[in-house]
């Protein structure tokens, strides 16, 4: 006999997303620490596969807030290097910001950043090496981009900081903005202290057979009156359903935004 298990992720206090799926009797049985291992797996698979984007919503609403900002940069002609030695660049500019911020005795930054490029000869064709920063930063949003040089004070491209709008929309539009060209390269740095979504012991009673989740699947994905009364307290966003052609199973995963905000 199969149960459907539930699982949460809590991402700070706004956001969370919830998973239903098919478990055999013995994972149900399995003890404390290893459902909780076999919660760490599948975020690790996310990160393995094309749901990293899924991942870095999730580390983003968790860590993230509407003072917060998405910072693009890129090189002018002058100061244009290669995918290796843009990464290192990135990292020294950070430093920057870190050390600016001491010298105001303000906070160390916050940050998840991205280096994407794609060399000659890669797939398709190449592409200048560019960064996205999401950032949380004492200094003003002119420091920030006017930090983006050289040890002479020169330019080295384009910065442009924007806040961030953590709407039910945004977020997810900006790590799609992200991740979205799988044959690129990209190179992932995030500040220490970063706080991961809280995975709470899943609930395999609720959802009491593979049949019901199956009926939710076909009936229920879009029946926003149907997921608030089972989650009080939290906005409906979506709901999205994943057929399995290996096992021929649906599984489920929903969204929501705590109500009351944006």
């Amino acid at each position: 006999m199969r149960r459907v298990r539930e699982q949460r992720h809590l991402c700070g206090s706004r956001y969370m997303e919830v998973d239903y799926f098919s478990i055999s009797e013995a994972e149900h049985r399995a003890t404390a620490r290893a459902k909780r291992e076999r919660a760490s797996r599948l975020v690790q698979k996310n990160l393995n596969a094309r749901n990293a984007c899924r991942h870095l919503v999730q580390l983003v609403n968790t860590n993230f807030g509407p003072d917060d900002l998405h910072l693009s940069l890129t090189y002018d002609r002058e100061h244009l290097t290669g995918g290796e030695e843009a990464d290192r660049m990135l990292m020294r500019y950070l430093r920057r910001l870190a050390y600016r911020c001491r010298k105001k005795g303000a906070p160390a930054p916050a940050y998840i950043a991205v280096t994407e490029y794609r060399d000659e000869g890669d797939e398709g064709k190449a592409v200048r090496p560019h960064h996205h920063v999401i950032l949380r930063c004492a200094l003003s949003r002119e420091e920030i981009e006017d930090l983006w040089s050289d040890r002479q004070g020169r330019r080295l491209g384009l910065a442009r900081a924007d806040r961030l709008q953590p709407d039910h929309e945004s977020l997810e539009a900006l790590a799609r903005y992200i991740t979205k060209y799988p044959s690129r390269r990209h190179r992932w740095h995030q500040s220490r202290g970063l706080r991961q979504p809280v995975r709470p012991r899943p609930n395999d009673s609720r959802v009491k057979s593979q049949s019901r989740l199956d009926r939710m699947a076909r009936e229920r994905v879009d029946d926003r009156e149907f997921w608030e009364k089972m989650w009080p307290g939290w906005r409906f966003e979506c709901c999205v359903p994943v057929w399995n052609e290996t096992t021929a199973q649906w599984s489920l995963y929903c969204k929501f935004w705590r109500e009351g905000t944006v």
